[in-house]
């Protein structure tokens, strides 16, 4: 047993200096870069994501906080959703403890380590939580020539959710993430940045640093963590509504290990990604890998004329626009 991912760290080293905000590599007023976090209280099938982007070259500053359970999955009726568009980015500021448009407050406390994670809508929806690394962040280089410009990393979250006057306990592991000095259209010339008319490839969980999965990216047995060179992905969709309710994801990564994950979906919310042309669905998922049972998500994003289509064609309804292949069987 170990309380630490153990990983061989592909070329290129992040340092102290990568908490911050990145220096856009040149004027293109889409440069983006992101930060994404979430926690979740499984006895309670709520989950809670947070995400937030600045424009550097442009000034502009926004995210969402979203909060759901079982009781509703649009994000109109969910018990908290919280977006800001256009908000302003102030010159000079410092993401090593910085205060989004949203009221969100990031704090680094160790770099590349720990983060405090705090919000207050008062009488509504706050939190003040620890977040804690049980890996390096996982960010091989990319491109022509390659950089950096992308991290994953598991942590463990702690710390108390207030939501309309209940308070809360928050132990959980989730991943965060981070993409900078990159560019991102807006509309519908997002797509080629999401991947085109569906990218539902982003689904993880951890049971410890033992025991995860990050897609069909990488897998982690016996607290060591190794790519991913064969998968298949079986998803079951509500024919009702076109949510996922369940999924089966085999892989085998390049030392020969094998990892079978089986995600039932507890809830989920259906929301639009700020400034883009695509919605997700982002699901609570209690999984068992390889019989070990672990919390964690499945994010089913789509381009939205696509996710309609689809819909529509559930409800038996005329519909033009084509849908793709192998987007999950309807239970």
């Amino acid at each position: 047993m170990t309380d630490r991912i153990d990983y061989k760290s592909p070329p290129g080293v992040l340092t102290e200096a990568d908490d911050g905000f990145h220096v856009p590599p040149n004027d293109d007023w889409s440069q983006l870069e992101t930060n994404w976090v979430w926690f979740f209280v499984p006895e309670r099938k709520l989950g809670c994501w947070i995400y937030h982007f600045i424009r550097p070259t442009i000034g502009v500053d926004a995210g969402s906080i979203q909060v759901w359970d079982d009781s509703s999955w649009h994000h109109t009726e969910i018990p908290y959703y919280h977006q800001v568009l256009y908000g302003r980015h102030p010159a000079h500021s410092d993401l090593r403890d910085h205060t989004f448009s949203t009221g969100f407050r990031w704090t680094v406390l160790e770099p590349l380590e720990r983060y405090r994670l705090r919000y207050n809508d008062p009488g509504i929806c706050s939190f003040d939580l620890e977040w804690a690394a049980i890996m390096k962040p996982w960010a091989p280089p990319k491109g022509d020539p390659p950089r950096i410009t992308h991290l994953d990393q598991w942590g463990r979250v702690t710390g108390t959710l207030v939501l309309h006057g209940e308070t809360m306990a928050v132990d959980c592991y989730a991943m965060r993430d981070r993409s900078w000095q990159l560019t991102r259209p807006d509309g519908v010339a997002s797509m080629t940045f999401w991947g085109g008319q569906i990218f539902n490839g982003w689904m993880a969980a951890a049971a410890d640093a033992n025991t995860a999965f990050f897609g069909t990216k990488w897998i982690v047995l016996d607290g060591h963590l190794s790519p991913v060179v064969e998968s298949e992905v079986r998803r079951e969709r509500d024919r009702e509504h076109g949510f996922l309710r369940r999924i089966i994801i085999t892989v085998r990564d390049e030392e020969g290990r094998e990892l079978e994950a089986v995600g039932e979906s507890v809830s989920r919310l259906i929301a639009p990604i700020p400034n883009t042309n695509v919605v997700s669905v982002n699901s609570l998922m209690d999984y068992r890998i390889n019989g070990i049972q672990a919390w964690g998500d499945d994010q089913d994003s789509w381009a939205l004329s696509t996710w309609a289509a689809m819909r529509r064609r559930q409800m038996g309804l005329r519909d033009a626009r084509s849908v793709p292949p192998n987007t999950g069987y309807e239970v």
